[in-house]
């Protein structure tokens, strides 16, 4: 690497002290972007974010400063595909590259990606950091200058070298804890009240991104042998698989009120047991997951089957559940995160559809159930 002064070498610092301090992923992606523009005397720039398991940039959901958003629309319809950067691997990418050190510039001058694409933005000289940790991909940082400016030096290229691996290990770190914040507002806002012990998220591309111990324990019988302790790499029976393909069907074709799920169960490994599973579909933040509730022989989940089948909602099931344990409407409401009134509501229909008139008498209808 080519040996840096100290003003260089103070912007580096600067520049990882700034990451440092940024709360969030796209605080992060804000701040640092405006540090690099200043330091590489840059008129527009972007920090994209790699989408998994595709691998491939997200550009709808970048951070740009000084781009027309309608391009990054256009880009990913039309351009991505001619972008130089695309036919190479994530691994086999450098840390910092520009263009032309993989595709000639007389070649790249000529290319439909320059002039119908990069000209139009007034973006002649790029700059590129590739964000990786463990050869696995996390973003890209994209620095551009027009056709009247310099285009970037090896110097250039050093300082840009030697910010990367810091930025990657405060983006790591910034990414993690993101994604453990958002788990515990999907398990807060819907997780209450479920009368499962074991508890699985999964990403829309039916990915394990939070397994609870529980869950772990009871999954071990079900994964494959090569997989077994890694709770993240599981291999999920094909039933849950296909299960969660059939609600993401059922929300793509009707609007929705009541939790789309579905309760089925499995052969618990070799010990001919079964596990009771309830999968549900949520959407939370624009994003679609799944979260999948397990436990073997718990007479709740028999009592929410039971309740389903003589024509109680999943809500009105987990309010009837909760009063035959003993709690007051209040602690039903807190408890499910819902009004007086709607509380109120559900167990009128409740009262209807079981055929009786007072709490007592569900409790003994429950009994009987039970």
């Amino acid at each position: 690497m080519r040996k840096l002064g100290h003003r260089e070498l103070k912007d580096v610092l600067y520049v990882t002290c700034i990451a440092l301090n940024c709360g969030t992923v796209d605080e992060l992606r804000k701040e640092v972007l405006y540090c690099l523009e200043r330091m590489f005397e840059c008129e527009k720039s972007g920090f994209f974010l790699v989408q998994m398991p595709h691998r491939w940039v997200d550009c709808l959901g970048s951070v740009v400063r000084g781009i027309d958003r309608d391009f990054l629309t256009i880009y990913d319809q039309r351009y991505r595909a001619l972008d130089p950067y695309i036919e190479i691997e994530w691994p086999n990418l450098p840390p910092v590259a520009t263009p032309e050190e993989i595709f000639p510039s007389s070649d790249l001058i000529a290319s439909e990606y320059y002039n119908d694409f990069l000209k139009p933005q007034s973006i002649r000289h790029i700059l590129t950091m590739f964000l990786k940790s463990d050869r696995q991909p996390l973003g890209a940082v994209g620095l551009f200058r027009p056709s009247y400016a310099s285009s970037f030096t090896a110097r250039d290229k050093a300082k840009a070298e030697l910010i990367v691996p810091y930025l990657v290990g405060i983006l790591e770190e910034k990414m993690l804890s993101n994604h453990i914040m958002h788990c515990a507002k999907v398990f807060e806002s819907v997780a209450l009240g479920w009368p499962h012990k074991g508890i699985m998220l999964l990403n829309d591309s039916l990915e394990p991104i939070y397994v609870s111990d529980e869950a772990h324990v009871l999954m071990n019988s079900l994964c494959r042998k090569e997989h077994a302790h890694d709770r993240l790499q599981c291999s999920l029976p094909e039933e849950i698989y296909r299960c969660c393909e059939e609600l993401r069907r059922c929300e793509e074709d009707q609007d929705y009120t009541e939790p789309l799920q579905r309760q089925f169960t499995l052969a618990e490994g070799k010990k001919d047991q079964k596990l009771s599973v309830l999968l549900r579909l949520l959407m939370h933040e624009n994003r679609t997951l799944f979260l999948v509730g397990f436990v073997p022989g718990d007479p709740a989940v028999s009592m929410h089957r039971r309740l389903n089948k003589l024509g109680l909602s999943q809500r009105e099931a987990e309010v009837a559940w909760l009063v035959f344990n003993g709690m007051e409407l209040s602690e039903v409401c807190d408890k499910l995160c819902i009004s007086h009134h709607t509380v109120k509501s559900h167990l009128k229909s409740i009262y209807e559809k079981l055929g009786v008139h007072t709490r007592a008498n569900l409790i003994r209808r429950l009994t009987n159930l039970n």
